[in-house]
């Protein structure tokens, strides 16, 4: 029987570690899963005999690096036994799953989870923790599923809720893909867990009994989620409740009992949906220079979209001092106006006001059977070649964008390389895990740098959308328009001025908008005006000033209001 208080997991995106007991730990186990093996690498030591030869083996050994690893460590009461020292390990369906338990099951737990009629199925040792796992990989069987993702989330909650009644449960399971991990219905042990994403202000995690290290260079923009029935005193560690069941695959929470969903969703409360809205925008720039400019040029890309998905009623754009003004559309679509100038001004004003009603919603239709592909994508040459401005990422050095593609990469091995799902993950996780700081950042500044920082604006996190998509070989671009945010926005400051998310082309769909500064679909909300391959090609306004002008200054004022 297991009685052990002392468990951890860690689950980082990238794979980074070094994992050291402590002294006086009576006996300790460690399972993780190499990078691109099939099966486990399983350490025990059921008697703590010594501790610092291991711990250089494991600081000098490439192979011990994984995005998912258990241990356990335990007490003095243990059969000393290397088939009951955990992690534990059983082969099914060509996967090899892991398994620690901290809890104590009732005497009669052999005749409530029998498995007597599978023989392959019988455990090696005397613990209830390998009887656990004989019993739901017979039940998985027994159904036809091969991994957890397949037997479904709510299936394995309520299998783990069923061995929680015959006794105290704290457990942790993985298939190499998905870890799950189920709290005690009576609070036995409890379990915590904290999320540590970059830029990290120290690069280790201690108990009492344990400590988890991310000593290399490469490791420093790894996100680690770490759940321990021990945690340290000096952070903020959650703590589980009572009979929950969470499912992390990748250093996210994607899927937990108590909310039928990941915990960290973007909780964004959105206006009321109206069909077909429409929405009076406000929109004027003000440029005034120290010394009269005698002579530029000026391009204003600020006519919105008039196509299927949103019709201009009314436009209007006035522009002092007049110059001279031709519109025509750019090679992206874009309707521009420019304006030369031969006279001299020290002021240059437009104004831009415009109704414009939004026809379709693009989210009812994004899911449909018919519409599902997969990564990695498969385009016929002509469309490559149309689509190449859309699919070569900004240019940065290799080992940025290399580093920068691993972490795009994480998100289809977590959602199975469906297109869609990775794609909203992206979405959702840049909402999340980075912060909007006004003022953090410039022009210049380049995906990568926001990816170590985890900080910056509407256009910053638009254009880490499109390089991560661009390296998973979907074609995206930069979007500029204005976002409706009404009275219950939580980042209502973002719409303050004219907004930027990112949209990728879907086979079977066409363009669709992923605003991850709000972590959701550009929908009725959204007012599209211009794109291009990057900011530069879809800003509102852009010019070169040839003689004179002096010092600038820029005042902005943008209103969207709706029309009921």
């Amino acid at each position: 029987m297991d009685a052990s208080p002392h468990i951890i997991t860690y689950d980082p995106a990238e794979p980074p570690a070094e994992f050291s007991p402590t002294i006086g730990t009576f006996g300790w186990g460690l399972g993780w899963y190499p990078p691109h093996d099939k099966g486990t690498a399983v350490l025990k030591d059921p008697t703590r005999a010594s501790n610092n030869q291991m711990k250089e083996l494991l600081s000098q050994w490439e192979r011990f690096r994984s995005t998912i690893f258990l241990g356990h460590l335990r007490g003095a009461a243990m059969r000393i036994a290397q088939e009951d020292t955990h992690p534990i390990s059983r082969t099914y369906a060509g996967k090899e799953f892991l398994i620690v338990h901290n809890g104590q099951l009732s005497d009669d737990f052999r005749e409530k989870l029998s498995i007597e009629l599978y023989p392959e199925f019988q455990p090696v040792g005397m613990t209830d923790t390998e009887h656990i796992l004989c019993w739901v990989l017979m039940r998985m069987r027994q159904d036809g599923f091969t991994s957890f993702k397949e037997t479904g989330y709510v299936q394995l909650h309520a299998w783990l809720s069923e061995v929680d009644e015959l006794g105290s449960l704290n457990l942790m399971l993985s298939d190499g893909q998905d870890l799950i991990l189920h709290q005690d219905r009576n609070g036995f042990h409890p379990l915590y867990y904290i999320r540590k994403k970059p830029p990290h202000v120290k690069s280790f995690i201690e108990t009492n009994e344990l400590s988890v290290k991310l000593p290399l260079p490469q490791d420093q923009n790894c996100t680690a989620l770490v759940f321990a029935s021990k945690p340290s005193s000096i952070e903020a560690w959650t703590p589980m409740s009572l009979g929950q069941t969470m499912v992390c695959c990748k250093a996210q929470v994607i899927w937990d009992s108590h909310f039928g969903k990941p915990a960290d969703v973007p909780k964004i409360v959105a206006p009321a949906r109206v069909s077909k809205p429409v929405y009076r925008i406000f929109h004027e720039t003000r440029y005034t220079y120290s010394t009269p400019v005698l002579r530029s040029q000026h391009l204003l890309r600020m006519s919105p979209m008039n196509d299927g998905r949103q019709t201009i009623i009314d436009w209007k754009l006035d522009c002092l001092p007049l110059g001279i003004q031709v519109d025509y559309d750019d090679v992206f679509g874009n309707r521009v106006r420019r304006i030369d100038y031969h006279e001299p001004f020290r002021e240059m004003v437009t104004c831009l006001k415009t109704l414009v009603r939004v026809e379709q919603d693009v989210s009812e239709a994004l899911h449909t059977p018919s519409r599902r592909s997969t990564i990695p994508l498969n385009w016929m040459p002509w469309q490559q070649q149309m689509m190449t401005s859309y699919l070569l990422p900004t240019e940065m050095p290799e080992t940025q964008l290399q580093e920068i593609y691993d972490y795009a990469r994480g998100f289809v091995s977590r959602n199975n390389g469906d297109l869609v799902e990775t794609l909203l993950d992206i979405n959702r996780t840049i909402y999340n895990d980075y912060d909007y700081v006004p003022g953090s950042t410039n022009i210049e500044t380049t995906a990568y740098q926001v990816f170590c920082s985890r900080k910056g604006v509407c256009q910053d996190f638009a254009n880490m959308m499109i390089v991560l998509a661009r390296l998973l070989g979907v074609p995206a671009r930069y979007r500029m328009g204005y976002i409706y945010t009404g009275a219950d926005y939580v980042n209502k400051i973002q719409s303050e001025a004219s907004h930027a998310w990112a949209e990728c082309y879907l086979p079977r769909f066409g363009w669709c908008g992923f605003d991850p500064t709000n972590g959701c679909l550009a929908n009725f909300d959204h007012i599209r005006v211009s794109s291009g391959r990057n900011f530069r090609d879809a800003t509102p306004t852009s010019g070169t000033i040839y003689h004179g002008g002096g010092k600038e200054s820029l005042s902005i004022i943008v209103k969207v209001e709706r029309v009921e």
